[in-house]
């Protein structure tokens, strides 16, 4: 993958790179798949993709983070604070699902299918991250 280069269509970098690499993607078959998405996992957990404040790449990289989680469900690839992150990220980005005309609501809809299909809920009790159960349950609240 080429590398992430920070500038003004650093969305567009992201978009096209990593949501290529994920999006229909089929869940992984073997340990294989995940040495295959290696490259693709280093370059979305980059700190400087996740401290991002363009709200556009936000949403884009909580997409690939969702597609990333279904790929690899059961078992979720990162570690107990990046995937606390991670979590953060996602329902951040599913706040936004009041708003239907966003140019990102499918791809919110498509987040908030993978964290009931994958039950994002259980992985969140299981890292001991309570609080986001909290923070799942107000997000989807607030925007009914």
């Amino acid at each position: 993958m080429p590398s992430l280069i920070c500038s003004s269509n650093y969305g567009e970098q992201v978009k096209k790179q990593v949501l290529e690499c994920l999006y229909g993607q089929e869940q992984l078959k073997g340990p294989s798949m995940i040495s295959a998405m290696q490259p693709t996992l280093k370059a979305i957990t980059r700190e400087e993709l996740l401290k991002q404040e363009d709200k556009d790449v936000k949403v884009l990289l909580a997409f690939c983070f969702s597609e990333t989680l279904r790929i690899t469900a059961p078992n979720a690839p990162f570690g107990d604070d990046v995937l606390r992150d991670i979590f953060y990220l996602i329902f951040s980005a599913l706040s936004g699902l009041r708003d239907l005309h966003s140019k990102f609501y499918r791809r919110r809809v498509s987040m908030l299918e993978t964290c009931a299909n994958i039950r994002f809920c259980v992985l969140m009790l299981d890292i001991e991250c309570d609080d986001l159960v909290t923070t799942m349950f107000r997000t989807f609240l607030e925007v009914v």
